[in-house]
C-alpha cells in the first residue's frame, strides 16, 4: 500500500503533460487553414481568386496552366511559422488560395483583406 501512494505522489510531479501540435499544410510560405466556405464567405471566392492569381502571376509569370483554384483561411496558429506560447491575431484578415497547376504542381498566393479592401499577396507577411 505504502509503495502505491509513493508511486502516486511521484506522478503527480511529473510535471504537465504536452501535447504535439500538428502542422498544417504550407505551401509556397502560406500556411493553410480551414477551408473557406464560398457558399457563406463574407467574401466572394471568385474574387479572391482573381486577385490571388494576379499575385501568382506576378511572382511566377509563364506558370503552367490554372486547372483548379482552392481558397482557405491562413493558419495563425501554425507552429513552422509562430511560437505556440505566443498569441497571435491580425487586424484584417488573409485568405490562402492554392492553384492546381497543368504540370500537376501546386502553388499559393494570398489575399489581405482590411479596412483598405482586398489586395494581393505574392508572398506571406509574417
Amino acid at each position: 500500500m505504502v509503495s502505491l501512494c509513493f508511486v502516486l505522489v511521484l506522478g503527480g510531479c511529473a510535471g504537465p503533460v504536452t501535447q504535439r501540435v500538428a502542422v498544417g499544410p504550407i505551401i509556397d510560405g502560406f500556411p493553410l487553414g480551414e477551408p473557406v466556405g464560398c457558399g457563406t464567405a463574407f467574401y466572394r471566392c471568385d474574387d479572391l481568386i482573381a486577385l490571388a492569381r494576379s499575385a501568382l502571376d506576378e511572382r511566377d509569370p509563364g506558370h503552367a496552366n490554372i486547372v483548379g483554384a482552392s481558397p482557405y483561411h491562413e493558419d495563425l496558429q501554425s507552429p513552422a511559422l509562430f511560437d505556440p506560447s505566443i498569441p497571435h491575431a491580425r487586424s484584417g484578415q488573409v485568405f490562402v488560395v492554392v492553384f492546381d497547376l497543368a504540370d500537376s504542381s501546386r502553388h499559393a498566393s494570398g489575399v489581405d483583406c482590411g479596412v483598405g479592401g482586398c489586395h494581393p499577396l505574392a508572398t506571406y507577411p509574417h
